[in-house]
């Protein structure tokens, strides 16, 4: 008797289950293992970990970053500035993220009683940061390089601050927002070091 195939695991399909939960129920209430079931995957069969609330948001983390990196090439010609990049980087992850608005304001909004997925994530999250200013072009192997990590992680968590409470179309909030946030970073960079 022919084994059966696999089922390729789709991360698209996971995860827009896994926000329908977070958006209908509650972020509490998301269970990975439910959702693989439904999906008639086994957790046996994906070559990560899915056993926890806080591996989805992992996957999640990871899988924006991976086709931000993708679509990077697309987005300059060679003659923007540094903070031209860094605008153009925010703006499309904040597409990328779009779909998913709902369910992360909902996150967002319990990280300070959710420890364990702060605790978690900051790894992922660290090296989110490091991957867009790497992106942008800015050196991170200088001596000045936590300096400049630190900056952009203050800057992106305003600008998704932002993001949540702005519900236009066509994002104008978030995007005046985001020129002010990294012309004030420009500004304190070109006082300290060279801002790429």
């Amino acid at each position: 008797m022919a084994k059966s195939k696999k089922q390729a695991f789709d991360k698209d399909a996971f995860l827009n289950k896994a926000f329908e939960v977070i958006e209908t129920k509650g972020y509490q209430s998301l269970s990975p293992d439910l959702i693989l079931k439904d999906m008639g995957i086994s957790a046996k069969d994906i070559p990560f970990s899915l056993s926890s609330k806080e591996d989805v948001m992992v996957l999640f983390e990871e899988h924006i970053t991976d086709q931000l990196i993708q679509i990077a090439p697309e987005l300059f010609d060679g003659s923007e500035t540094t903070k031209e990049k860094l605008f153009e980087l925010m703006m499309e992850r904040f597409d990328l993220m779009e779909p998913y608005k709902t369910g992360l304001h909902e996150i967002f909004k319990t990280l300070p009683m959710n420890p364990i997925l702060v605790l978690k994530s900051i790894p992922h999250f660290r090296d989110m940061v490091r991957s867009i200013l790497q992106l942008a072009d800015i050196d991170i192997s200088c001596p000045t390089s936590e300096i400049k990590i630190i900056g952009f992680t203050y800057i992106y968590l305003r600008s998704c601050k932002n993001w949540f409470e702005d519900e236009s179309v066509d994002k104008g909030k978030t995007m005046a927002a985001l020129d002010k946030h990294l012309t004030f970073a420009e500004q304190i960079a070109n006082s300290l070091f060279k801002f790429g």
